[in-house]
C-alpha cells in the first residue's frame, strides 16, 4: 500500500512539474498566439472566449452539484460567491483574453497543487502547500516575463495569479467539504 501511494504521489509532482513548466515555457508566445487567433476570429473570438469562461466553470459545477452529499446550501452559496468574483474579474480587468485565462490556469493550479500534496500532511498544511506552490509559481510567472523582450513584469498580476489561484483552492475547498459524508455520531 505505501508503494501504491509513493506512486500515486510520484505521478502527481509529474503531472504539478509538467503543467508549471507549460506554464513557463509558453510566456514568450502566448502573446503571438492571441493576437493570431484574435486576428483569424476578429470579434467573435472574444464573444467566443468569454463564452467559454463563463460556460466551463457552470458546466463542472452542474457535473460536480451531482456528488454533493450535504451542506448544500452553504457550497452552494460559497460558489455563488466565487463566480462572482471570478465574474466580475472577468468583466473589469484587462480586456486581454490572455490576461482573463490566468483565472482559469492558477485555479487548475491550485488543484494540482492539492492533489500532491493530499496525505502528506494535516489539511490545513496541505491547502497551505498548495498555496505555495501556486503563489510561488505565479511570482516567477511575473519575473520571467520581465526578462522577455516581449513581455512585461507587472506586480498586479501577481496578485491575479494569487486571487486565482486562491479561488481555484476555495473552489475545491467547499466541492470537498459538500462531497464528505459527515461521519456518524457516537452512540447512533
Amino acid at each position: 500500500m505505501a508503494n501504491e501511494m509513493l506512486r500515486k504521489k510520484i505521478i502527481s509532482l509529474a503531472v504539478l512539474s509538467t503543467y508549471i513548466a507549460l506554464i513557463f515555457s509558453t510566456l514568450s508566445v502566448m502573446p503571438a498566439v492571441f493576437k493570431a487567433l484574435r486576428k483569424w476570429g476578429g470579434r467573435s473570438f472574444d464573444v467566443t472566449a468569454n463564452s467559454v469562461m463563463i460556460a466551463l466553470p457552470v458546466i463542472l459545477l452542474t457535473v460536480l452539484s451531482r456528488r454533493l452529499k450535504r451542506n448544500r446550501l452553504i457550497v452552494y452559496t460559497g460558489i455563488l460567491l466565487i463566480g462572482l468574483i471570478y465574474a466580475g474579474l472577468i468583466k473589469y480587468i484587462n480586456p486581454s483574453i490572455a490576461e482573463k485565462v490566468h483565472l482559469f490556469e492558477y485555479g487548475l493550479l491550485s488543484y494540482l497543487a492539492l492533489k500532491f500534496f493530499d496525505g502528506l500532511f494535516p489539511a490545513a498544511i496541505n491547502y497551505i502547500g498548495a498555496a505555495a506552490v501556486f503563489s510561488i509559481t505565479g511570482y516567477c510567472d511575473e519575473l520571467i516575463q520581465g526578462i522577455l523582450p516581449n513581455r512585461v513584469y507587472d506586480i498586479r498580476d501577481v496578485a491575479m495569479n494569487v486571487i486565482s489561484g486562491s479561488l481555484g483552492l476555495a473552489f475545491v475547498m467547499l466541492l470537498r467539504y459538500g462531497c464528505s459524508v459527515p461521519s456518524p455520531r457516537a452512540g447512533n
